[in-house]
């Protein structure tokens, strides 16, 4: 056992079976499924090569990768594994941030902590050298860290953002040759692994270029396929090193692997969004029917208004105005720049470009609804799942609407203004006039203007209070159509479960033929091989009947022999008896340094077999490379019967040069045995 596996702290495990929008941790290796060939791969990387590179597109799952599939499989083999990131900090160039193996204030042993220090250390890049030049023993069996630099696209962006052009060319400097200088120092047991986001390849392709082949050195990871469904969902519940008290239904994992699988674009997976679907039924105490009710895009709309709510209040309509303008006018996911969302913002909402800022930021990191990257020095920004969408485009729906009632409550407000402001200019003026007049015309009528003011002034509160019916029934209006979008959601989710019920009928069905046709069809092959044995057979037996024939004939003319020798004794009684005459040798014949003969009656009624026997072999030919021996009997050639020598010779003659002949054998009724004689070439 290594040193850095013996004073690793024993992990408890994670008490849930998924981490929702939450990335892996170290605790979650025994949930973390999909990516085992990959971790894998990396650790092979890692244990041949000094420096490696770790790249994919944001989201991908690098960090996951990482803390649940690489770090365990390292410390199991030995290595030391250290987490950390780079800052435009000068003196503390390197932040070590401390690796958790349980939820507790534990963490693994680092050669950059010193007992009792926090979570996140900073470090200057001389620290950083000394303590591993101190603490990294410089022999066999000792410890060999594994240095993971994670979102190392940090080296750039950052120093670029906080620093002044020369502040960030001497903290880029410092970082870039203290790591060069490990890299170089094969000295050291250390190892790196630089992790960043593939669209920041390029401005990092200076540091790489420092180090040859360290580009070749590298995985590029992809989001999983669709094939992993079905292992990440129900894989927590199988493994060996975690239990839970219940698992989900069978049902319900068949459900969400059809309902992805269908949604999938190009057969990949969002893995965030079934993390999020598994936790919230997991947590369900009736998943079956929470996900018939809702559907996967039902529990995925309610786990984002959730997490919209958890943005800031002040900065919520900011957020929801951003939001409005990543989906396009055809409700499909849009792409837009962050300079373009600011500008729209403070072009239509009078909303602030530092308000927008800090909204876009919410909305990536808080709420976690919104996706950042970078593409051709540009900052784009999209939604994170295209679940949103329904959700988002209510929301332009209800924005819009109170925007056209706002509009009409002001132009009735300006109309009541100026109906006033006139009524004030006619009564100024009547009140001249009726002041020439006389006084007590000027009383009589200055009361009925006082009726009309008062009865005008009574129509004003009555039209406000109308106005606040009508608004009232607008916002009951407003909240019947989201109740009615909801049910059409539930009934449209419930007609595709019914429909996808429907689709596995079909399929099974459709299976059920596809085996009643296998079977026709195997039955059918049968019969084709039953036929071509019998061809086979009759082609056999066919090249019998001129060697039967043969054979009768050559009884035939030993009878006549024996016929007129029979005869030749009645006439010549008197002359004393002859002897029998002497046996003819056996007939045999010669192939390829194997001689074979005819068997005797006798041996063939103790082999129980036709065939011909082997009489001697020649070393070192054909025949005794082909382990034939002396005394095994030949049944079959190339699965041909041998009836006789006739035969055995008429299908060796047939043998080509440079061939292969199969040679059925058996040797005092032993089991039967296969023999391939190589013909020579020419």
């Amino acid at each position: 056992m290594s040193a850095a596996a013996a004073e690793t702290p024993a992990a408890s495990g994670p008490n849930e079976p998924y981490r929702g929008i939450e990335e892996f941790r170290f605790i979650d290796a025994p949930i973390f499924f999909g990516r085992q060939n990959e971790a894998s791969a990396l650790l092979r990387l890692v244990t041949i090569y000094r420096g490696v590179l770790l790249l994919g597109d944001s989201g991908a799952g690098k960090s996951s990768l990482i803390n649940a599939g690489l770090m365990p499989m390292a410390v199991k083999d030995g290595f030391a594994p250290e987490r950390i990131r780079v800052q435009p900090k000068a003196g503390e160039e390197f932040v070590i941030e401390r690796i958790a193996p349980a939820d507790d204030s534990r963490y693994l042993t680092s050669i950059f902590a010193d007992k009792g220090d926090a979570r996140r250390i900073g470090i200057s890049a001389a620290e950083f050298r000394k303590r591993i030049d101190k603490r990294c023993v410089r022999r066999a069996g000792g410890v060999r860290p594994l240095l993971v630099l994670d979102q190392f696209e940090e080296l750039v962006t950052l120093t670029e953002q906080r620093l002044s052009t020369a502040e960030a060319a001497a903290v880029y400097d410092t970082i870039t040759n203290t790591l060069l200088d490990l890299l170089r120092d094969d000295t050291l047991p250390v190892k790196l692994l630089f992790v960043f986001r593939e669209d920041h390849y390029a401005k990092l392709s200076k540091f790489f270029a420092r180090h040859p082949n360290l580009s070749d050195h590298s995985l590029r990871i992809e989001p999983l396929h669709v094939r992993e469904l079905r292992t990440v969902i129900e894989g927590p519940f199988k493994s060996n090193e975690v239990t839970f008290d219940h698992g989900l239904p069978e049902p319900v994992i068949e459900s969400l692997v059809n309902e992805f699988t269908k949604r999938s674009e190009s057969d990949l997976l969002n893995l965030s969004e079934v993390q999020i679907a598994s936790l919230r039924l997991w947590r369900d105490p009736d998943p079956e029917k929470t996900l018939k009710s809702l559907g996967v895009r039902g529990i995925l709309e309610a786990y984002f208004e959730d997490a919209i709510d958890a943005v800031p209040f002040h900065l919520r309509h900011a957020a929801i105005a951003l939001l409005t303008r990543m989906v396009t006018s055809s409700n499909t996911r849009n792409v837009v720049s962050a300079d373009e969302l600011i500008a729209d913002l403070g072009e239509e909402q009078k909303i602030g470009s530092a308000v927008a800022q800090v909204a876009l930021d919410a909305l990536e990191n808080t709420a976690r609804v919104v996706r950042r990257a970078r593409r051709n020095e540009v900052v784009i920004y999209e939604i994170v799942s295209e679940f949103l969408i329904p959700w988002i485009a209510r929301q332009k729906w209800l924005a819009k609407t109170q925007r056209e009632t706002a509009e009409r409550e002001k132009q009735l407000m300006r109309a009541f203004w100026g109906v006033v402001i006139a009524l004030g200019i006619a009564l100024l003026a009547f009140g001249v006039i009726v002041f020439r007049t006389s006084s007590t015309r000027l009383a009589k009528d200055l009361k009925a203007t006082k009726a009309t003011l008062e009865s005008t002034v009574e129509q004003h509160e009555a039209y406000a209070k109308d106005s606040e019916t009508r608004e009232k029934k607008l916002n009951d209006a407003l909240l019947a159509a989201k109740n009615e979008a909801r049910m059409a959601v539930a009934a449209q989710s419930q007609a595709q479960a019914q429909a996808q019920l429907d689709l596995a009928k079909t399929q099974k069905e459709r299976d059920d033929a596809v085996l009643q046709l296998g079977n026709a069809i195997k039955d059918r092959d049968d019969t084709y091989v039953f036929v071509r044995k019998f061809r086979e057979d009759w082609v056999v037996a066919s090249e019998r009947i001129p060697v039967l024939q043969k054979e009768i004939g050559d009884l035939k003319a030993e009878r006549d022999k024996l016929t007129k020798e029979r005869d030749a004794l009645k006439e010549a009684s008197t002359a004393p008896v002859p002897s029998s005459s002497p046996a003819q040798p056996d007939r045999t014949v010669t192939y390829y340094g194997m001689t074979v003969r005819e068997q005797t009656p006798q041996e063939r009624e103790k082999a129980e077999s036709d065939g011909v026997l082997v009489a001697s072999i020649a070393p070192g030919s054909p025949a005794s490379e082909s382990k034939v021996k002396a005394g095994d009997l030949i049944r079959k050639i190339n699965e041909r019967r041998i009836w006789s020598l006739d035969g055995f010779n008429l299908i060796m003659k047939a043998a080509k040069p440079n061939s292969t002949v199969k040679l059925e054998t058996t040797n005092a009724g032993t089991s039967v045995r296969y023999r391939f004689l190589k013909t020579p070439k020419g």
